[in-house]
């Protein structure tokens, strides 16, 4: 593209040096009656010239061509142009982007080194969602009237015992609010900042999946139940937006047949 145009603009100016050269000869010529109109008179000169109007004709249709041949390569300029601008744009968006998103990534990390769990369960990091899920949650589902009720496919059954569910998640989440409501508000609003963003779907997935990969199993299993409790509930829309359960063992869940309580777009199925 950038070669065609070079050799267009060498031509036109070739061929416009040529035509100022002609003119440049042919009023000095004419000037002095000197060379090839030598020994003409003013009136044969001016016979001369009229007889060749058909020439002016001929250079005014180049001269024409020559225009259009001009906006045709600015148009394609101007369509390169905007093309590497948009191009360029979107480039400074996506890094802009990525550098907000990689600080938040480091800042769950730090929030992650804060949690700790003392006493003879001493944990830290993600080692403690080990004890919430497997200790807490486990326990507290299992003392629960909600393990006993019947699971079935009934929208206003399905509907009470995911409320119950989340209330056995929520007297787990105020036992340890201190951790877990400051983790699962930064990591709400890092999957918030990915789906409000200006990227294409594509590229939101993209990022909502290097976001997920950076969650353990009990983290994912923790996340599942939050999505039903009152602290938690608008968190599922991003589960279900970004297939976050994708990956999450269900055989791990307090029951197996659980994974109905949410749509089965958050599982990518």
């Amino acid at each position: 593209m950038i070669i065609h145009e070079d050799i267009g603009r060498e031509m036109s100016s070739f061929v416009t040096i040529l035509v100022l050269i002609a003119c440049v000869f042919y009023f000095s010529w004419s000037f002095d009656l000197a060379g090839p109109l030598s020994g003409m008179d003013r009136e044969e000169l001016g016979q001369f010239g009229d007889s060749w109007g058909f020439v002016t004709s001929v250079f005014s249709a180049l001269a024409f061509i020559g225009v259009l041949f001009n906006n045709g390569m600015q148009r394609k300029a101007l369509k390169q142009a905007t093309r590497i601008s948009t191009e360029q744009a979107s480039f400074i968006r996506h890094q802009q982007f990525e550098s907000s998103l990689f600080q938040m990534l480091g800042l769950l990390q730090e929030i992650l080194k804060d949690i700790d769990i003392s006493g003879t369960s001493h944990r830290t990091g993600r080692d403690c969602f080990k004890v919430f899920y497997e200790i807490d949650l486990r326990r507290a589902y299992y003392n629960s009237l909600t393990r006993k009720r019947k699971l079935t496919l009934e929208p206003i059954a399905l509907k009470f015992y995911k409320v119950n569910i989340g209330l056995v998640f929520n007297r787990v989440y105020e036992k340890r609010q201190q951790d877990l409501g400051h983790y699962f508000r930064f990591l709400y609003n890092i999957f918030k900042f990915i789906s409000e963003s200006d990227l294409d779907q594509k590229y939101k997935k993209k990022y909502a999946n290097l976001v997920r990969a950076q969650l353990s199993n009990y983290e994912l299993l923790m996340l599942f139940y939050n999505c039903m409790s009152a602290h938690g509930g608008n968190f599922e829309k991003y589960a279900i937006e970004f297939s976050l359960f994708d990956n999450m063992p269900i055989g791990e869940l307090l029951n197996k047949r659980h994974f109905i309580l949410i749509d089965r777009k958050a599982f990518k199925v």
